[in-house]
């Protein structure tokens, strides 16, 4: 288990896809030990809970004689919600934040989808790990067929075109200038699993004047605001949800 799990685990859940198995306690001690049986192919899930965060691991394939003891241990990855995450975390596709260490110990049926780009007490914003495929026209990336319809889905959230002053809080700079710095964003990105912004012309989704929109040039670093981005262009679109 994890070195802070055996005297701070409140519950346990086994599954096995079909049966569910929980053990609780109202106060905190030692391990709970769980003797698990399957005696054909199975997929445990096992969950652990302090009473703030979950702990999961996912047993796949498991086969046990019955009668016989096999004592285990394992890394569990800590769930945390979105209010308790900090700037870098990933988050699944299950809305949870993960450290991006375990971007390669998430629980099972759980994609990482984007990283904890900003935040702000309990809030914050999401950003997509990837651009989307092709680029499009400020009309379609702020439609239902542009920024909206990233995949993959994150429960509970809902994708959208960052506004400008939503780009300038991911790029760490909260005054809302015309110049920031994303290297630092594209570092975390990176080390979270995902894909860098790219050199080049994104959307926002802030109009200038009717037909002109923000649209951000990142350069060697350097992000620059334009306010003369005639929304016919076609531009790089990176998604991102607010929490």
């Amino acid at each position: 288990g994890s070195s802070d799990l055996t005297s701070t685990i409140t519950g346990v859940t086994v599954s096995d896809g079909t049966n569910t198995y929980n053990v609780n306690r109202s106060a905190v001690a030692g391990p709970i030990y769980v003797a698990i049986y399957p005696t054909a192919d199975a997929t445990i899930t096992v969950t652990a809970t302090d009473g703030t965060k979950n702990y999961t691991k996912t047993l796949t394939g498991k086969t046990y004689t019955a009668s016989n003891g096999y004592p285990v241990s394992w890394k569990m990855t800590a769930a945390y919600t979105l209010a308790e995450s900090t700037v870098g975390m990933i988050v699944g596709t299950d809305g949870k934040a993960y450290a991006a260490a375990d971007k390669d110990n998430l629980p099972s049926g759980v994609t990482a989808a984007g990283m904890v780009a900003y935040k702000n007490g309990s809030n914050g914003l999401v950003i997509a790990l990837a651009d989307e495929a092709n680029t499009m026209n400020w009309s379609t990336a702020t439609g239902a067929s542009g920024a909206a319809a990233h995949t993959p889905v994150v429960t509970g959230g809902t994708w959208k075109l960052p506004s400008k002053a939503e780009w300038n809080q991911m790029f760490g700079d909260d005054a809302d200038t015309d110049i920031a710095n994303y290297m630092n964003l594209n570092y975390a990105i990176s080390t979270a699993g995902g894909t860098d912004l790219q050199d080049g012309y994104y959307w926002s989704s802030t109009e200038f004047e009717d037909g002109i929109a923000y649209e951000v040039e990142l350069d060697l670093g350097s992000a620059y605001w334009h306010d003369n981005g005639y929304e016919d262009d076609d531009r790089r679109v990176r998604a991102c949800l607010a929490f």
